[in-house]
């Protein structure tokens, strides 16, 4: 492109010179002679142009880049403005000055380049003039004068970024307020005139080249360049003084009383029609009215701006309307001029209907400062209530009056103007009564039509009278505005329509729907509603400051009517109309000075209260009765009816009612009266008794009094001590435990009184106990809470510390003392069985582990904070094992004893040693029962964990001088511990002697002992087989000073054992525990064994279902023991291994993945280990290659399981699979015509329910994110998965399967409602990796979430641009679309569009240009793909623009 280019260029400059001449005088006068722009001259904003002369130049690069400046091109603009950027910075650095030829060349360029099309165009050209300016100095300072308009223009361009680039290289040039004063007032007639030119002279086809330009962009560009001109007016007239101005008057007069210039005020684009409002606004407030012409004001102004939508600039025309009808109001009348006008009434009305547009809340306070200047007679011209027209219609309304109202109810209208809108309607009701003078019925007919209509509406809505509606917060305000205007103008008319209104809602109450009728309670309630605003209407009313004297006697003589009325039908109708009473209570609350301040009205409400209400306490009015009765005391009458009226209830008949109704009044306040009788508290303590003895009749009456947070003390006392009493006697404790509950959420202060005293530790006491049986879920529930509140409060600590301990050990132990010398080995008496449950659950564990941490490693350091101790005692008694927890609390009581010993006073203590031997035997005890608890018959899964012999070494290890007080010498100890039955403190002792010199000679002895050993034995073999292999995971160099041969011997003769055994799960899981951690010693010794342990481990696999389930330990060893295989074939020592392992890979496969399909369907509460099961075979299915024959279909199943570890196994192989298959698909399609694909249906099934509809609360997850919710995100991660090594034709097969589902919709739902909906700042996206998702690396579960919904929302706009486009524009919600742009704009767009651009320049070097020559250049700064190509004698170029926030707004498309 260039040289050729080049030639047509000067070619179309010669022609230039040939069609224009050498005449025309060059804008700006001696400076353009000075450039040497020759004598040819046109607009310096036009398209039409000479280029500058660039011979002078002697720069290449400045050369280049002035010529791609003169290209049509936004993006070749854009280019050459960065260079010349980069070159004039070059210079500066360098310290070289800008060269004459480059300067000129660039004021000839710089006025039309700044107002380009592209924003980007503009903004550099800022930026550039501000550069040049700066390093030329006072070189600039001749050529300011054709600069300066367009630069300032360019401080009031209609785009921020670039108007933020004209101001800040502005006042870089001119830095302090003084400086930039004296360039207005030295640059004034220039910039004058550039404003002048563009507003008079220009024009949409002077400024844009048909040819080329949109019309579109051409009529925004000229809007655009006028806008700014006209707001530089307002700058140069607001900045400069009067004095100044006067200077250049000449020039402003020849602007200002143009004709031209007041058409753009209703021209069709706002940012022009904002500029001349503004302009008119200043020149008023200048005082420079003789600068206009009113007449021409009048016509464009009024005549054809009222009538045209105003959108965009409602607010600044109704302004300047304003201000210009306060300059001179004859605007209206004298200069509203113009042929074929329609009144000026109607038009204004036309302009009232549209409301405020879009604008702002102070658009009606204009609007009603305009309406109070317009003269009175062109508002009251189209009202001729004198005329026999008798619709209501014309009777009523003003035309310019029921367009206010049409524009003030529109729906679009903001609630937060509402009050200035209804205001202004007033207003204009009042200015219109003003102009006429009225007989009173046609006043009064006024005003019912057009004020009492809002009043009604608001106190009675009817959808017949919408029209009337009033949204927002200020219905009453405006109402009261309305009732006091109605009042003002006519006194009479107003109580006319006050009784009407106030008899409207006597009948709605009294015409309520019966008791009988379905709807009853929702007709009661919105009566009810009714009643409260009308009472609170009153009550502002009367408080407003301009309510005159005479509406108080009004409303008294109203409510009057109103109470009497309310009174009679709720008695008439035995107080099922509830209102009835609202309207008592509401008259009391809100306008006591009408009502229960004056004589009348208060002896109506006292008699009623004592002769009328105790007819109805068992009528659905009672909660309203209380109230009533209330405010009656609060004011100060009808003293002790409350007394009276409980007794009346308590002394009425049994019945539905009366039970309801004391049920109310349990509920109430009135319970924690100090004047309530007596015979109610005790009512209540009887009927509490009757509850717990399980009477369900008494339930909801006793429910509601223990809820009640007013219930005075002493009865929450005597309930707790009924509680009491009932948990320690048995009965009925499920009950107890519920009213306990119901205390402890509703009055916890009063329960924590009773918990400090003696009774409260003994509730706490059986509270454990029963806690302890697991047929009683709500009591360990509540004993947990209990705790939780407990841990929490120090002081509560302190009260309970001695009792709570005491009467646990006193509830623990038997009558009988236990002492050393017992024959009765009290560990036999032990629940073995639940405690066998207990000790191989993780519960159990984590008390081992609490004993430890409370009686650590040292004497000296024993428990004695009692909440701690409490804690452990209270997680034994609660796993089911009394017996356990008696000997720990008695081992905790003698420990203490003994610290008391190990004082200085008391060092020489004779019973020291004593107590030293009833420590020890204790300790024993325990080590004894978890001895027998453990299951050494089935189901043996970790009975030999690190943990517990890590805890019987402690057990034998914290004692002072344990070695003296094990139950065997410790001379003989490593000679009996083969044979001591005692397998806790057999490993303790063998761990603990680890580190003795003899210990190698001792071990190999023992591995050769069980070499031989016989497995018939059964028991025998077990124990030496998990006593091995508690020291095998404990040491991992055990082995290493054995002898290879004695370990071969040993491999070969387990192998042989696992054969004969392969039925005898509990051997077989020690053989394979005790295989897995040899096998590394023999690693390079040949033969079959490896093949016979692949064997076996291969038909442990093959069991059916039920067996794999009944022994899921055995499986569980046999995934150790391969896993333990493969990492020795990984290593690659072993030739047998590696042949035996290539040709069973697609049988380990298929296995293993039947495996994982079994245990998908297996539940967590079969085993209590099976998550950790679940996490081993997910491991070694990570490392497992898959098998081509593997059906796929049976693995989407696996990712709805529960279990988190075998979701992500199933993942992980699908993600394997799929991505492989979508190559062979490809290849097919491409050979197939008719070829169609779908996404497999298993796997849209899980993507099926969205997940709003699951209510997960990601806020409060716990350990890990929801199964439901990662099934569902993972899915999806598959579901894209399809999109890898897949062709363009199946991607869009499978996102049309996605459309034809409406799939996305309920994911993107989901996504922006997590990541922005739900929370008052949205996610920081850029804390994530948005290209992939990497799991096991986030430190909760809402971050994992997180990570994983903006990686999918990133794929969504990369894979599903359109479909993500559609839902943000049609499905996502409206308060939330703004926040998802600018959200998506923030953080993901530029990754998308990164991707897409990387995709478009991966693909241009497989391109083929050798026929068709195709240039293509991307620019990632400007978002923007060209594409070039020669078509003649020049260059086309197509331009792909994406927007910031692509995907949601379209991509552009531009060509030049």
């Amino acid at each position: 492109m260039s040289k050729k280019q080049f030639k047509s260029q000067a070619s179309s400059s010669r022609a230039f010179s040939a069609t224009f001449g050498e005449h025309n005088e060059g804008f700006g006068g001696g400076a353009g002679a000075a450039l040497g722009f020759g004598s040819i001259s046109s607009s310096p904003l036009s398209y039409i142009y000479e280029p500058p002369d660039l011979s002078q130049i002697t720069e290449s690069g400045a050369v280049v880049a002035f010529k791609n400046l003169q290209k049509k091109d936004s993006t070749t603009k854009t280019k050459a403005l960065e260079g010349l950027q980069n070159h004039f910075t070059s210079l500066t650095v360098g310290k070289k000055e800008i060269g004459d030829a480059v300067l000129q060349a660039w004021i000839k360029i710089y006025p039309r380049t700044s107002i380009d099309n592209e924003p980007r165009v503009r903004q550099l050209a800022h930026t550039v003039q501000g550069q040049i300016s700066i390093s030329c100095g006072k070189r600039i300072a001749k050529f300011m004068p054709m600069v300066i308009g367009p630069w300032l223009a360019g401080t009031f361009d209609n785009d921020k970024r670039v108007m933020r680039a004209a101001l800040n290289a502005f006042t870089q040039l001119f830095p302090s307020e003084e400086k930039q004063k004296n360039l207005w007032r030295i640059y004034q007639p220039s910039i004058i005139k550039y404003c002048r030119d563009v507003i008079l002279k220009e024009s949409i086809r002077s400024l844009s080249d048909e040819r080329t330009t949109s019309p579109d962009d051409a009529k925004a560009k000229y809007a655009r360049v006028t806008g700014s001109a006209l707001l530089l007016v307002v700058s140069v007239l607001t900045n400069l003084s009067r004095e100044n101005i006067d200077k250049e008057w000449d020039s402003y007069e020849k602007l200002l009383k143009n004709d031209q210039l007041w058409k753009l005020a209703a021209y069709d684009d706002s940012f022009v029609r904002r500029a001349v409002y503004r302009l008119l606004f200043v020149i008023i407030n200048k005082e420079m009215e003789h600068a206009v012409d009113l007449e021409t004001i009048g016509r464009h102004l009024l005549v054809e701006a009222l009538p045209i939508n105003q959108t965009g600039s409602a607010f600044e025309y109704a302004k300047t309307l304003a201000r210009a009808t306060v300059f001179c109001p004859e605007l209206w009348t004298t200069y509203y001029i113009g042929s074929g006008k329609k009144a000026a009434d109607k038009r204004l009305g036309q302009f009232l209907r549209r409301g405020s547009q879009g604008g702002p809340p102070e658009f009606w306070m204009q609007v009603k400062l305009l309406l109070e200047q317009i003269p009175l007679e062109v508002l009251a011209a189209g009202w001729n209530l004198h005329s026999g027209d008798s619709s209501e219609t014309a009777r009523v309304f003003h035309p310019v009056l029921l367009a206010l109202r049409e524009g003030v109810t529109r729906k679009d209208e903001h609630q937060s103007g509402q009050l200035d809108a209804w205001f202004s309607f007033l207003r204009l009701f009042e200015l219109l009564l003003q102009q006429q003078e009225l007989p009173i019925d046609k006043v009064s007919d006024l005003l019912h039509g057009t004020v009492w209509p809002v009043v009604e509406q608001y106190i009675r809505p009817n959808p017949k009278t919408m029209e009337w509606n009033i949204t927002g917060p200020h219905r009453q305000e405006i109402c009261v505005a309305a009732t006091t205007i109605a009042s003002k103008i006519l006194p009479e008319s107003f109580e006319q329509n006050w009784q009407r209104l106030s008899q409207d809602v006597i009948e709605d109450f009294q015409a309520s729907l019966p008791e009988q009728s379905r709807d009853y309670l929702k007709s009661q309630d919105a009566i009810v509603h009714e009643i409260n605003r009308w009472y609170k209407l009153q009550a502002a009313i009367l408080c407003s400051n301009n309510t005159p004297a005479s509406v108080e006697s009004t409303l008294e003589l109203a409510n009057l009517s109103q109470v009497n009325a309310a009174i009679k039908s709720v008695s008439a109708r035995n107080g099922k109309p509830y209102s009835c009473m609202a309207v008592l209570i509401s008259a009391i609350q809100d306008v006591p000075e009408v009502t229960i301040q004056k004589d009348k009205t208060r002896s109506v409400l006292v008699e009623f209260a004592e002769t009328g209400v105790t007819v109805l306490l068992t009528s659905p009015s009672l909660p309203y009765i209380i109230t009533f009765l209330d405010e009656l005391e609060k004011a100060g009458y009808a003293q002790g009816l409350r007394k009276a009226t409980v007794d009346a209830l308590l002394n009425s008949p049994e019945s539905t009612g009366r039970t309801k109704s004391l049920e109310t009044l349990l509920a109430s306040q009135w319970l924690g009266d100090d004047i309530v009788s007596k015979q109610l508290l005790s009512f209540v303590e009887d009927k509490f008794q009757e509850f717990l003895q399980g009477n369900t009749q008494s339930r909801t009456l006793s429910l509601a009094s223990i809820q009640n947070s007013a219930v005075p003390s002493s009865l929450l006392s005597h309930f707790l001590e009924r509680i009491t009493e009932s948990l320690i006697s048995q009965d009925k404790a499920e009950i107890s435990l519920d009213a306990l509950s119901i205390i402890f959420k509703y009055n916890i202060e009063s329960l924590r009184r009773f918990l400090g005293s003696y009774l409260g530790s003994t509730l706490l006491l059986r509270l454990l106990e029963l806690a302890s049986d697991s047929k009683m879920p709500s009591a360990q529930q509540l004993n947990s809470s209990l705790y939780t509140y407990i841990s929490e409060d120090t002081e509560l600590q302190k009260s309970l510390k001695g009792d709570y301990l005491i009467l646990m050990a006193k509830q623990l132990s038997t009558n009988d003392q236990v002492h050393a010398s017992d024959e009765t080995d009290p560990a036999t008496t032990c629940n073995t069985k639940a405690y066998r449950e207990f000790v191989n659950s993780a519960d159990g564990f984590a008390f081992l582990s609490r004993v430890m941490a409370l009686t650590g490693g040292d004497s000296k350091n024993k428990p004695s904070d009692a909440m701690t101790t409490t804690t452990a005692i209270h997680t034994l008694v609660t796993a089911g094992d009394r017996e356990l927890g008696r000997f720990y609390l008695l081992t905790i009581e003698l420990t203490e004893n003994l610290k008391q010993i190990d004082s200085a006073e008391a060092a020489n203590s004779p019973h020291r040693d004593g107590l030293h031997h009833q420590i020890v035997y204790y300790y024993n005890l325990i080590g004894n029962m978890l001895y027998n608890s453990i299951d050494v018959t089935e189901n043996s899964h970790y009975p030999t964990k690190p943990e517990y012999i890590h805890l019987a070494q402690n057990i034998y290890g914290v004692l002072p001088g344990s070695e003296s007080y094990l139950p065997f010498g410790a001379q003989r100890q490593l000679d009996l511990i083969q044979g001591y039955p005692e397998l806790f403190a057999s490993t303790a002792v063998l761990s603990e002697h680890l580190r003795l010199k003899d210990f190698p000679r001792m071990c190999n002895q023992y591995i050769g002992n069980i070499s031989g050993l016989n497995f018939q034995k059964g028991n025998e073999a077990l124990r030496q087989l998990m006593l091995l292999n508690g020291l095998l995971v404990r040491t991992a160099d055990l082995l290493k000073n054995i002898p290879q041969p004695r370990i071969v011997f040993f491999v070969r003769h387990l192998v042989a054992a696992l054969r004969e055994h392969i039925q005898t799960p509990h051997i077989v899981v020690e053989l394979f525990q005790c295989l897995s951690r040899t096998l590394a010693s023999i690693k390079n010794i040949y033969g079959s064994v490896w093949a016979e342990l692949l064997e076996q481990i291969m038909q442990i696999w093959s069991w059916q279902s039920r067996a794999l389930t009944a022994q899921l330990p055995t499986v569980y060893s046999s995934v150790g023991l391969f896993s333990a295989l493969r990492e020795l074939w990984h290593e690659g020592s072993n030739d047998d291994l590696q042949d035996i392992f290539s040709k069973k890979q697609e049988d380990i496969s298929i296995s293993l993945v039947r495996l994982l399909k079994h245990q998908s369907d297996v539940e967590d509460e079969i085993y209590p280990r099976q998550e950790t099961f679940n996490a081993l075979l997910a491991s070694v299915m990570r490392g497992q290659r898959i098998a081509q024959t593997t059906d796929i279909q049976e693995i989407y199943p696996i990712l709805a399981c529960d279990s988190p570890s075998l979701q992500q196994a199933a993942y992980q192989i699908l993600l394997e699979i799929i991505p492989k298959a979508q190559e062979e698909l490809s290849v097919e399609a491409a050979l197939t015509q008719d070829f169609s694909v779908k996404l497999p249906e298993e796997l849209l099934s899980l993507i099926l329910a969205s997940p709003m509809s699951l209510e997960i609360d990601v806020f409060n997850m716990q350990g890990s994110m929801p199964s439901v919710l990662r099934s569902y995100l993972l899915s999806w991660k598959l579901v894209f998965a399809h999109w890898t090594n897949s062709s363009y034709r199946l991607q869009t097969d499978y996102a049309d399967s996605l459309k034809e589902g409406q799939y996305l919709n309920s994911l993107l739902d989901y996504t922006f409602e997590f990541l922005i909906g739900s929370r008052p700042r949205p996610i920081d996206a850029s804390k994530y990796n948005l290209t992939q998702y990497d799991t096991d690396v986030y430190d909760s579960p809402e971050e994992e979430t997180a990570a994983l919904l903006v990686h999918l929302c990133y794929i969504c706009m990369t894979h599903l641009p359109l479909l993500t486009k559609s839902w943000w524009r049609d499905q996502c919600p409206r308060q939330l679309q703004k926040r998802v742009e600018e959200w998506v704009e923030k953080y993901i767009s530029s990754a998308v569009i990164h991707s897409e651009l990387t995709t478009v320049l991966y693909w241009i070097p497989t391109h083929d240009t050798s026929d068709e020559p195709l240039e293509i250049r991307i620019s990632p700064k400007a978002r923007e793909i060209t594409a070039s190509f020669p078509l003649d004698d020049q260059f086309i170029a197509i331009a792909i623009r994406l927007p910031p926030a692509y995907p949601l707004h379209p991509v552009s498309v531009e060509t030049a």
